[in-house]
């Protein structure tokens, strides 16, 4: 029996292999007939087992009615390939945007489809280690659909291959497609806040200030910002909020001297655990307003503050050696 398993589960692989490598990847893809492949569900199998039951019992006995049975059951069966197939001919599927997230959080891998001219109804998606998700469309509608997965590693994480099955009406039959989509997320490292404060920077040895250390000053007023999650609330502007002009953060320009480095060079730890650390910092620095900048290896962001700031830290972070990279980089290289 377990030989018939692995038999029968590398054929599956060897299937959605070839089904995967019959269109190219992209964005955007649209099921037509080179892509939907149909065949008898169990409950097809039995039905059809049940017909040709009847079909000799009405052969035998020369049962007119048995022979109108036998013959409407087939014709409802033939005709229920024709809407099987309907129900995933001319969808598109497009992936959109998807919004990073830390190691151990969920990837919220997004999609948008789109129906022909006709109403589209329990249509299921997945993708790797996912659970299936059902979906209705109304005819010439659309529809979003977010499937998660767990995040394990900092980095690019692919969704790859995105199954898409019909049963629809009767579940007689199973249509379904494997859509080479290029989906992938960004992925940061874990925070973990340090048990230590902020080391000193090579500066620190030779009378200079610890790195993270703040000199004295005053922040100076820059503007308003929309508001980010994350964001502190001893910055957010109540006023405007009460006007009806939206959530607002208040943003600050460090002046010379206030400047905050996370320097790797100086951290101590292991790789991963020293970027989850800088992760918890940098997260630190932003939810206080602070000015801070980020030497990793030979990389460098200038102190600034800010949510754009924080992506483009958070993002180098993520990115650094020993980061996953998406499929089709490691096919690639």
């Amino acid at each position: 029996m377990a030989v018939r398993f692995s038999l029968a589960e590398r054929l599956a692989r060897r299937m959605r292999r070839w089904a995967i490598s019959r269109h190219p990847s992209g964005h955007h893809i649209e099921l037509t007939q080179r892509v939907i492949y149909i065949f008898p569900t169990r409950a097809g199998f039995a039905f059809l087992g049940v017909n040709l039951l009847i079909l000799m019992l009405a052969i035998n006995y020369q049962n007119n009615l048995a022979y109108a049975v036998c013959f409407m059951l087939g014709a409802v069966f033939l005709v229920s390939i024709l809407h099987t197939y309907a129900s995933l001919s001319g969808v598109s599927i497009e992936t959109a945007h998807c919004d990073p997230v830390f190691v151990g959080e969920d990837i919220g891998f997004r999609y948008q489809l789109k129906a022909a001219d006709r109403q589209v109804n329990q249509l299921t998606l997945a993708i790797h280690d996912a659970d299936l998700r059902s979906v209705a469309i109304a005819a010439g509608g659309s529809a979003s659909l977010t499937l998660f997965r767990s995040a394990v590693q900092r980095g690019w994480d692919d969704a790859g291959a995105l199954y898409v099955e019909s049963r629809y009406p009767l579940g007689l039959f199973r249509a379904w497609s494997w859509a080479s989509l290029e989906n992938r997320c960004l992925v940061y490292p874990k925070p973990l806040q340090a048990k230590l404060p902020p080391p000193l920077s090579p500066a620190a040895a030779e009378g200079g200030r610890p790195v993270g250390s703040r000199l004295s000053g005053t922040d100076s007023f820059q503007g308003l910002e929309d508001y980010q999650p994350g964001d502190s609330l001893t910055r957010v502007a109540w006023k405007k909020l009460a006007s009806g002009q939206g959530l607002k953060v208040r943003s600050y320009t460090a002046e010379q001297g206030q400047e905050f480095w996370l320097d790797a060079s100086v951290w101590p730890g292991s790789r991963e655990v020293k970027l989850s650390e800088m992760t918890w910092q940098a997260l630190q620095y932003h939810g206080q307003g602070q000015t801070y900048g980020l030497r990793l290896g030979g990389a460098e962001v200038q102190p600034a503050s800010g949510r754009q700031h924080l992506d483009a830290v958070l993002r180098q972070l993520a990115l650094s050696p020993g980061a996953a990279v998406p499929r089709s980089e490691e096919v690639s290289s």
